[in-house]
């Protein structure tokens, strides 16, 4: 997807002079009002796409992840910037930012930003399974940046977990996982979907049921086909 440009070219960055002129396009903008700094910055846009937390989460396995999440990045003072939006388009609010550089406000790294990406992606999940949360108390009511997403605690729906015994899976299982298999063929996870159906279908779990060494061999098969190619 190309990205947008909505603010003017540097008229800085071209020119016999480059070096010097960018050094004192530098101290320029250091000392410049907001809004001469305002005309002199270029935005542009991407999207991306994240892993969430659940192991299992047939997304992350079959294609490229939860998203897309916009991102804003520009350059101030010499130093590229990358700001996360969240996963509705709106434009940079340059204003803020700008009286944040200028007031010394705290960075967000690159790895922050995706794990705030992945906290608003898990708490949306959580949201839908345990109900909508106090509609007089917003999810980002306490949130310092506009622009930064922000999630509260998420209640446990279930502190103490009974382990039980495997299930043997059945005929439906089977089906359903080696679809999930091939469907990770063009994906990183393909070598841990496949990890995960062995544990799943070794026979030696349940007394060697004559059913999981055809379905262990067909998934063997499957697996070095579509690893080979």
């Amino acid at each position: 997807m190309g990205r947008i440009k909505p603010f003017i070219h540097n008229p800085y960055k071209v020119g016999p002079f480059g070096l010097l002129c960018q050094l004192c396009w530098i101290e320029d903008l250091l000392n410049a009002s907001p809004k001469e700094m305002l005309d002199q910055v270029v935005v542009t846009y991407s999207i991306k796409y994240l892993p969430c937390s659940n192991p299992d989460c047939l997304t992350c396995l079959t294609a490229k992840g939860h998203g897309p999440y916009w991102y804003a990045h520009f350059t101030l003072a010499g130093e590229e910037k990358k700001v996360f939006l969240g996963k509705a388009f709106k434009p940079m609010d340059l204003t803020k930012i700008l009286m944040g550089e200028r007031m010394g406000a705290k960075k967000t790294d690159p790895i922050h930003q995706e794990e705030q990406a992945r906290s608003y992606e898990k708490a949306q999940q959580e949201e839908a399974e345990l109900g909508a949360v106090n509609p007089e108390q917003p999810l980002d009511y306490n949130s310092d940046n506009p622009l930064i997403d922000r999630v509260g605690p998420i209640p446990s729906r279930q502190k103490n977990k009974i382990e039980s015994s495997p299930k043997l899976p059945t005929e439906a299982d089977f089906e359903q996982d080696l679809r999930l298999l091939k469907g990770a063929a063009r994906s990183e996870n393909l070598k841990y979907v496949y990890r995960n159906l062995i544990k799943k279908y070794h026979p030696d779990q349940f007394g060697n049921h004559p059913k999981l060494h055809h379905w262990m061999t067909e998934i063997n098969g499957t697996y070095h086909r579509l690893s080979a190619r």
